[in-house]
């Protein structure tokens, strides 16, 4: 939030007053959250972020294209279609239940614990599993915690509506059986909250970095709150795909609009029916091939694919994982290796130790 001190130097404060938003949201129904600086300028082009940033965005999106599997969508009910039945194991699957009460079909936590997630998750897998806010993202946790599934992010979605204000923000009624999402409540719920569940013996960035890219996004999304039930932001999708490396990606209930390369979209309001099993899964019945890899190889696990040049490896079209460029790995957040830190350490303690103040003798 900018204020403007020249303003203020003339109406003779030595303080500098910032405008109570809260008060502007209870008399236009401006949210406070509009103020936020948006990623856009005035005239509607994007800022550009760091340079660096920019290039390992610009580089991911050109390799996830590249390496993508076709769109694929199955048009069923979740209610009825058993989840094993798909026949393979997912790297990442993307879950948005329809919680909201104004859904066509709301689904309850109880119902959603029903599906049998287990079945379709890789031996090391991500989930990633929208909860809402309030008590719903308790009930959302043991979930994931049932799905055997260890939470290790929280993405915060914050709802502006720089776009469609809250016409009854002024209104003094109360309706104790209203839900937030109601336009008839006092007190309304401008967050949502995301859920990133890793399952996976021993997860680590730096010894697992085939399969993730930690650290290259930040866990808010500031976005404007969309009018259509259980519709979320399309920038979710980009942070899943720079994040997750495997190939084999799942949304559980999807849209029309939600349907996009290298994703098996699941729902019963898909437009129609294009996945087979046997099809997806000769995308990877080939033998990865052996990969020049810049770090060490992990053992027991297939190593990251590196390319010298920004060209993709076609001949390598059928394993799991999309890969990396040597760029990439130039430019992305990395931990170090541990052993590098366990001496980093030790010296650190050493030079406290030989540069403490020695007491003298009485």
């Amino acid at each position: 939030v900018e204020t403007n001190p020249d303003r203020d130097r003339e109406q003779g404060s030595s303080e500098t007053h910032e405008p109570d938003l809260s008060a502007l949201y209870t008399t236009s129904g401006v949210r406070p959250q509009n103020h936020i600086r948006h990623p856009l300028k005035g005239d509607g082009t994007p800022y550009v972020p760091h340079p660096a940033l920019h290039r390992l965005k610009q580089l991911k999106a050109t390799l996830y294209a590249e390496r993508a599997t076709p769109a694929l969508t199955l048009r069923a009910s979740l209610r009825e279609l058993p989840l094993e039945s798909l026949n393979t194991k997912f790297h990442l699957i993307y879950i948005n239940p329809p919680i909201d009460p104004r859904s066509t079909d709301p689904w309850s936590w109880d119902e959603i614990a029903t599906l049998n997630i287990p079945a379709i998750c890789n031996d090391q897998c991500a989930l990633f599993l929208w909860v809402g806010t309030g008590d719903s993202t308790e009930r959302g946790r043991k979930v994931l915690e049932q799905w055997g599934f260890r939470r290790c992010e929280e993405i915060c979605w914050i709802k502006t509506n720089r776009y469609h204000q809250d016409k009854t923000a002024t209104a003094t009624s109360f309706d104790p059986d209203s839900d937030s999402g109601s336009i008839r409540s006092c007190f309304r719920h401008t967050k949502e909250h995301l859920l990133v569940g890793l399952k996976g013996n021993d997860l680590q960035r730096h010894t697992h970095s085939h399969l993730f890219h930690a650290n290259i996004d930040v866990d808010v999304i500031v976005a404007e709150d969309l009018p259509i039930p259980n519709k979320k932001p399309v920038e979710i999708f980009e942070i899943m795909e720079r994040f997750c490396l495997g190939r084999r990606r799942l949304s559980l209930f999807a849209s029309q609009s939600t349907v996009r390369p290298g994703w098996v979209s699941i729902d019963d309001s898909l437009d129609a029916t294009t996945f087979e099993s046997e099809a997806f899964n000769a995308y990877f019945e080939h033998e990865p091939p052996k990969f020049v890899c810049s770090r060490a190889l992990i053992s027991a696990t297939p190593p990251s694919m590196t390319c010298d040049s920004t060209t993709a490896a076609t001949s390598a079209l059928h394993d799991e994982f999309v890969g990396t460029w040597k760029e990439i790995e130039h430019l992305r957040p990395k931990s170090p290796p541990l052993r590098r830190r366990t001496k980093q350490r030790a010296k650190r303690g050493a030079t406290a130790r030989s540069t403490k103040p020695k007491l003298p003798h009485k």
